[in-house]
């Protein structure tokens, strides 16, 4: 056994895992990891960033007088709330269920890996990554095993001689915070072991609390990008790209408890957009496009649907510094339709989802059925942004920019043009000078008719934009 382990069983502080947890993580450390384009780190959590929602009243009256000894002391069975290197024989909590007690008995060997407790208990150094999302992954699949978590973290944590093995204990306090909260009982243990905690951390972790609390627990683990952000003690900004033609985008903040319902609201504030029924926002990351509508009110957390995504690509082999980014990946789009909407009400939606249709449409995504409609609907594109304003190269070079190659073939421009020309002059937008917000409109109506679908498990009737097959 060597000295380190003797002395307090946290093997060497030069571990050949030292890469994956950044160094030391002290308060006073400086982080040189590189900053990776659209990863965590653009934005410092300020000590009164947000007022946290008030605790019922039974609570309360404990937070200031709560400590995790006396709690160890009080509910722990026959064993200390301090650090030890031993392996412990039962959980810490009365855990009845006997599947549960074994799974909370292995995971105190996690918990000492991640932290570099390597003697006796934990043997070898663990992953950062695997051991992160093994040892909140049990907690968020047993309810009985969220405190039990907290526990451990925390005895191996009070009086632990190594400030390297701290320094890990506070990473991962903040990624199990990220992800799900303890039963009201722990809550004002955890509180107060929070401000006992590293300074530097102290508002992080205080932010990440509340926000669990208030969006609930998490049905992923941690991924790569979320290690990093706790390592920096920072969230973000992400730009979201909100016109698919043209590329514009808006910000939203992320955090491991956002939730699609909220970039929804946060982008359509900024977009002045009147009503958000039916937007959601889209994950396109390692080649799979998803909706992150998600269930309930609150929709889907962000970091859970990257989580799986990465997750996933894990296992067919993708990894590395892709992973923590996050740049372009996410999209504003409309899903849902009311049965009676009307596009005229919201003039600056309408204009991004016939920028989406648009999108669409050149990618082959939507596809009309015959040349016919792709002639009426590149006859009400042009009107709606140029619109009397007729000039044959000018059309052309549009019909190039939004029809799809394979149409375009089908029917060469010095053929197309002559028809779109006359649709252009005859049809009932340009004899009554429709708004553009007007012709938009009626691309909607056409991708309605043709791509869109009820949607059975809808209660109020919606209508989905669906792919064309």
């Amino acid at each position: 056994m060597s000295d380190s382990e003797e002395e307090g069983g946290f093997g060497s502080d030069a571990s050949e895992d030292d890469e994956d947890f950044g160094g030391g993580f002290d308060d006073e450390d400086e982080d040189d990891e590189e900053e990776v384009d659209g990863g965590f780190g653009a934005e410092e959590v300020e000590e009164e960033e947000e007022e946290a929602p008030p605790l019922p009243k039974i609570v309360q009256q404990k937070v200031a007088g709560a400590a995790f000894k006396a709690f160890g002391t009080k509910y722990f069975k026959g064993q200390s709330p301090n650090y030890n290197i031993n392996p412990i024989a039962t959980p810490l909590l009365n855990i009845a269920n006997s599947t549960s007690a074994k799974t909370a008995i292995a995971t105190f060997k996690l918990v000492c890996q991640f932290m570099g407790i390597t003697a006796i208990v934990g043997k070898s150094t663990l992953n950062a990554l695997t051991g992160m999302q093994q040892i909140v992954g049990v907690a968020l699949k047993d309810e009985s095993l969220k405190d039990e978590v907290y526990c451990q973290l925390m005895k191996q944590w009070t009086d632990n001689p190594s400030p390297m093995s701290r320094a890990r204990g506070t990473i991962l306090l903040g990624l199990c915070l990220g992800c799900f909260a303890p039963s009201d009982k722990l809550l004002p243990v955890l509180r107060q072991f929070i401000l006992e905690g590293p300074k530097g951390f102290i508002p992080y972790c205080n932010l990440l609390l509340r926000r669990t609390l208030h969006n609930g627990v998490r049905l992923q683990p941690p991924c790569q990008l979320e290690l990093q952000a706790v390592k920096k003690k920072q969230i973000m900004r992400i730009n979201v790209i909100t016109d698919l033609a043209t590329g514009d985008t808006a910000s939203a903040r992320l955090d491991p408890a956002s939730t699609s319902s909220e970039w929804v609201a946060e982008i359509a504030n900024q977009m002045g957009i009147k009503d958000t029924y039916g937007w959601m926002i889209y994950m396109d990351r390692f080649g799979t496009l998803v909706s992150l509508r998600g269930a309930g009110a609150k929709g889907q957390h962000i970091m859970d649907a990257v989580s799986l995504c990465d997750q996933e690509a894990a296992a067919k082999g993708i990894a590395g510094k892709e992973a923590l980014s996050v740049t372009g990946q996410f999209s504003f789009r409309k899903e849902y339709f009311a049965p009676d909407h009307n596009s005229t009400k919201d003039p600056t939606a309408t204009h991004l989802l016939f920028h989406q249709i648009q999108f669409n449409v050149r990618r082959n995504v939507y596809k009309c059925p015959n040349v016919e409609d792709y002639n009426v609907l590149a006859a009400q594109m042009y009107y709606s942004l140029y619109g009397d304003d007729l000039d044959s190269n000018r059309l052309g070079e549009c019909l190039k920019a939004w029809l799809p190659q394979t149409e375009i073939d089908r029917q060469k421009l010095k053929d197309r043009l002559p028809i779109i020309e006359k649709l252009h002059a005859k049809s009932e937008y340009s004899r009554r000078s429709y708004t553009q917000s007007q012709t938009e409109g009626l691309v909607v109506t056409y991708a309605l008719e043709k791509w869109g679908k009820v949607n059975s498990f809808s209660s109020d009737g919606a209508m989905m934009l669906m792919a064309s097959k």
